[in-house]
């Protein structure tokens, strides 16, 4: 049986400002901070924290005058708790434990943004920097790298949506003609009843972050590629390629249910140019479901469907897209804002 819709929505995005140079990442976690604090949405609606689509207050995790981190609690919560925490470590004053990554990624770093899911998050927090973030009976992914601070200046955007269950984040680089994304929470459903298959409240939880590792060693080695859907090891792909210290290949991790582990996945993959026009047959936008398996249990590898984030037809990213009655239908995604590429749509309702 299907999960509830997620209903993403969209946050004014936020354009750094800056004098000169790259900011920190205590910098970059405090405009997310403050983005996830604020009351309206991107349209102008209200927004109240814990209600709708809305995640709680967000928490800082401060040391010195360093942000390490930022976590945060949907406002709709089940018998699985969950918390998704953004981080990063500037050089200097901070924690002096190694936080955990995911699957085949290199040892934590300081040059680089990360996302992570804890599930069973009821406890209280205790450290970022641990598998078990509240308490022994949380549980993280571990950290999954989406952007270096290095390569953020001045008139890049930071975009966050959320749903009622899941954020999704991306730093666009006018500069690079690039896109830089992470998503995480309860984002894939089963569409069966909760079973060994799925936790206790029928859901899978994750982690997912895009880049290519084909350009290995470089800023441009984490974008979302032109042709993401089409490309193996980019979003939505785990890639066993260990990373560099500056970039990192695709990563698609999800919590084993009901116990303290993860196992890699990956979503669907089209073929060559077959949603570049992808419509009805009036000319109507037509939104795909993109379903996800795991290498982890072959022969038996089918997870589910990856919830309310739809394959559509080639489009810019960062794409307000409405019907005909002027209603928003959902939110584009790809690698950039200028061109047409391989695109999905974070779905409205």
């Amino acid at each position: 049986m299907s999960l509830q819709a997620l209903q993403w929505r969209k946050l004014p995005i936020r354009t750094l400002a800056l004098a000169t140079g790259a900011p920190t990442a205590s910098f970059i976690l405090n405009t997310i901070y403050d983005m996830l604090t604020g009351s309206l949405y991107h349209d102008g609606s209200t927004r109240t924290l814990g209600s709708g689509s809305a995640w709680q207050m967000p928490v800082k995790f401060v040391t010195g005058s360093n942000t390490e981190a930022v976590y945060v609690f949907p406002g709709f919560q089940t018998s699985v708790s969950q918390s998704v925490i953004f981080s990063a470590k500037s050089p200097g004053a901070n924690s002096s434990a190694v936080p955990p990554v995911v699957t085949n990624e290199n040892a934590y770093s300081a040059s680089l943004l990360y996302i992570a899911c804890v599930k069973n998050a009821s406890g209280s927090f205790t450290q970022w920097t641990s598998r078990h973030p509240f308490g022994s009976g949380s549980y993280s992914t571990g950290y999954s790298p989406y952007n270096q601070t290095g390569g953020i200046a001045s008139n890049h955007k930071i975009m966050l949506y959320e749903s009622k269950e899941a954020l999704f984040i991306c730093l666009y680089h006018p500069s690079y003609i690039r896109s830089y994304v992470g998503f995480a929470g309860a984002i894939i459903d089963p569409e069966q009843s909760a079973s060994v298959d799925t936790e206790v409240d029928g859901r899978i939880y994750g982690v997912c972050t895009g880049g290519a590792p084909t350009n290995s060693g470089s800023i441009s080695a984490m974008p979302v590629d032109a042709g993401f859907l089409t490309i193996v090891d980019d979003l939505m792909y785990h890639s066993t390629v260990a990373s560099t210290t500056n970039s990192a290949g695709g990563r698609f991790v999800v919590f084993s249910p009901q116990v303290q582990s993860t196992y890699v996945a990956f979503a669907e993959k089209y073929l060559t140019n077959r949603y570049s026009n992808y419509t009805t047959y009036s000319g109507k936008l037509a939104r795909t479901p993109a379903y996800c398996y795991t290498t982890a249990t072959t022969p038996n590898s089918f997870l589910g469907r990856l919830r309310d984030i739809s394959v559509v037809k080639n489009m810019p990213s960062n794409v307000v897209v409405r019907d005909s009655s002027n209603n928003i239908v959902g939110f584009s995604f790809g690698s950039n804002e200028t061109t047409a590429n391989n695109a999905m749509l974070l779905n409205y309702s």
